[in-house]
């Protein structure tokens, strides 16, 4: 989606990379950082002020994003939402998926939804070739993932877009 145009509210939450982080510590920042997003934040952008905090995080994200030397990588989840089990009137979907655009607004995105069976979390990460090279590669991702190329074929499939199964 182009910052251009409106969607809702966007929420950020950011944690400072630790080259030497276990998966574990990760875990457990990325769920700190995520954790400041509650209902208390969210009740407050309803209120009078909520303009006026909305456009404050607009800001912080523009000073994010234009920092040329830090690395970005956004997060998002529809866990725990109940994505296969919404049934238009034609059948509960068999894959839910992010849609496979490599604009790149949607680059460096890790997207984590639930597994069909419920058993697990799928995480679709979005990257540059070049990172996506080494991210395939890591020992330690290896160790807590399998690299689970869905059963069913995509219309426009992108080299350096993996769907991971945690």
């Amino acid at each position: 989606m182009p910052w251009g145009i409106p969607f809702g509210v966007r929420l950020r939450a950011q944690s400072k990379a630790d080259t030497g982080t276990e998966l574990h510590r990760l875990v457990r920042n990325l769920r700190d950082a995520t954790s400041k997003i509650d209902g208390v934040f969210v009740h407050g952008i309803h209120g009078g002020e909520g303009f006026s905090k909305v456009t404050e995080c607009l800001k912080e994200l523009r000073e994010l994003y234009s920092n040329e030397r830090a690395n970005y990588y956004a997060c998002t989840s529809t866990c725990n939402l109940g994505m296969y089990e919404v049934d238009f009137g034609w059948g509960k979907p068999i894959w839910v998926s992010l849609g496979g655009n490599e604009d790149p607004m949607v680059m460096n995105l890790i997207y984590l939804l639930d597994t069909r069976s419920g058993g697990g979390i799928e995480a679709w990460v979005n990257l540059s070739e070049e990172d996506m090279a080494k991210f395939k590669r890591d020992p330690e991702l290896l160790a807590f993932t399998s690299l689970n190329p869905s059963p069913l074929h995509i219309n426009t499939p992108s080299s350096h877009t993996v769907c991971a199964r945690m």
